[in-house]
């Protein structure tokens, strides 16, 4: 699953650069995931967003 999971993102970085986003856009997207991300884990719990994480990336890699 984490070979997959290095494939999609390096797939999508490859996809945000070929549309024109630059890094400092992709490095700045990430930085506000990454502070929104602790904030939805500490109300939905650790559990609940892992079980929704792996739901959609199995419908991503069929689809």
């Amino acid at each position: 699953m984490g070979f997959l999971t290095g494939l999609l993102n390096g797939y999508f970085g490859w996809y945000l650069t070929e549309l024109g986003a630059s890094s400092l856009l992709q490095c700045a997207f990430e930085s506000i995931m990454m502070v929104l991300s602790g904030l939805v884990i500490r109300k939905e719990g650790f559990h609940n967003c892992m079980g929704v994480c792996l739901m959609s990336l199995g419908i991503s890699f069929l689809g």
